[in-house]
């Protein structure tokens, strides 16, 4: 799937998000990297905090434990990140898909100030971090109601709506028989049932065994199979490792079993292959 946004559209959206809630916005990627935002800039407090490696890192896992949080409820979640900061994402969601992630945040609430100061002050001296010169940027972050963190919230989900709504974005879909066929090769070394393949892609059984009879003309179970002794050749090929080791990081437990599904399928046996391939090869290799 490729996702494409109208860039100018986009950015023009979040400006206009940010001039009138005073909070910083951004846009991310299915791979949680930041391609759009307003201001450009974090805010100073959080600039001056991430130059800490430590930090930092505990920024991008708390971000992370968000977006995966959304990605399984498809829904806002509104949290207070490692710093006490608060935060908010929702998804982007083109026909029942999350195409991207839409964020809120670097903002405090309207409870005691001195106290949320004393909060983060605190924990990053357990972290071996000494803020204490970045009280004023501190202060001057946003503070808002529960009221307001909510209705600034619901607006930033009209805007994740808008964007679909308005055809900022494009999404590009692969066909169902390249999902089966990425799904097979990502997870080749491990278990690949029907039930799982049907669970991530979102459709029933009878759609999968009749694209991959219509596109493959085999069972799903024999395209399986099929694929398994394609990636175990070219591993054949290229590495020096032993056949039984081979037979695992394709997906097969059992070394015969493995043997007996090769020469099936490659009228040879994995030691004949590799012998004959070798003999193929050129000298100046």
């Amino acid at each position: 799937m490729k996702v494409i946004f109208d860039d100018q559209g986009v950015q023009d959206l979040l400006d206009d998000y940010q001039r009138i809630a005073g909070v910083r916005i951004a846009i991310f990627d299915l791979d949680y990297n930041e391609v759009y935002n307003s201001p450009k800039e974090h805010s100073t407090f959080c600039q001056r905090m991430r130059v800490n490696g430590i930090i930092d890192g505990g920024c991008k896992e708390c971000d992370k434990k968000a977006f995966g949080r959304v990605k399984k409820s498809k829904s806002i979640y509104i949290y207070q990140c490692h710093m006490g900061l608060i935060e908010a994402v929702a998804p982007i969601i083109d026909e029942a898909t999350i195409v991207g992630y839409i964020m809120v945040g670097q903002m405090l609430n309207k409870s005691n100030i001195e106290q949320q100061w004393n909060y983060v002050h605190t924990k990053s001296r357990f972290m071996g971090v000494n803020i204490k010169s970045l009280k004023p940027q501190f202060l001057k972050l946003k503070q808002l109601s529960d009221d307001e963190i909510t209705a600034i919230t619901k607006i930033m989900q009209a805007c994740a709506s808008y964007i679909w709504l308005k055809y900022l974005i494009k999404v590009e879909r692969a066909p169902l028989s390249e999902k089966i066929r990425l799904f097979i090769e990502q997870n080749i070394s491990k278990d690949i049932t029907t039930n799982k393949l049907c669970s991530y892609l979102g459709v029933g059984k009878t759609s999968i065994y009749q694209c991959v009879k219509k596109n493959f003309g085999l069972s799903l179970m024999q395209y399986i199979r099929y694929e398994r002794i394609q990636k175990a050749k070219k591993l054949l090929e290229n590495t020096d490792l032993m056949i039984k080791e081979i037979a695992d990081m394709v997906g097969y437990e059992d070394y015969n079993y493995f043997s007996k599904d090769f020469k099936k399928i490659s009228s040879m046996s994995p030691r004949e292959y590799r012998k004959g391939y070798n003999k193929t090869l050129p000298k100046s290799l």
